[in-house]
């Protein structure tokens, strides 16, 4: 049994897939999971090979189907109905308590150093277009600006990991 996990979108097993492989082959399961979808179908595709490793076919077949232009999501939704849930915190409330959300917010007021760190990774990033994916472009641009308005900091290894990766590529 192969699983093939989101994290990998060229298909390939990662070594957690291979250790619970075995392990879950011949087991009921029952997958939970309380984080969304990080815009990406094929995380959808690597949670279900867990279920049923044969329910889309490899990871080929199912980009084909479902993630390039014009696939079809309500064959999707119709294939998926039969065992995925999808459930709001509001709706589960009764059976679960949990700890109530406060936001706090505090004003920031970045240096003109830290506005110009900001201004030209943003700038840097899209010029460029270091993203794979339209979907992906928008999510990281997120995370950048998260970073960037966190502190100058926190931004450093997010920026030192995406240099090796192009650096990787090149």
């Amino acid at each position: 049994m192969k699983l093939t996990s989101s994290a990998t979108p060229t298909g390939k097993a990662t070594r957690l897939d291979r250790v619970y492989a075995g392990r879950l082959k011949d087991c009921r399961k029952l997958l939970l999971t309380a984080t969304p979808l990080q815009n990406s179908l094929l995380e959808l595709y690597g949670l279900s090979t867990l279920i049923d490793e044969h329910l889309f076919g490899d990871v080929n077949a199912f980009r084909s189907q479902y993630v390039s232009a014009g696939g079809d999501l309500n064959d999707l939704r119709q294939r998926l109905s039969g065992f995925c849930r999808r459930t709001l915190r509001n709706q589960v409330t009764e059976y679960i308590r949990y700890t109530e959300r406060h936001a706090i917010t505090q004003p920031f007021r970045p240096t003109d150093d830290e506005h110009q760190l900001y201004e030209a990774v943003v700038h840097f990033y899209c010029a460029e277009q270091l993203c794979h994916s339209k979907s992906s472009a928008h999510l990281t641009e997120l995370i950048l600006r998260k970073l960037l308005a966190s502190s100058s900091l926190a931004i450093a290894g997010t920026l030192e990991t995406m240099k090796l990766r192009l650096e990787a590529f090149a």
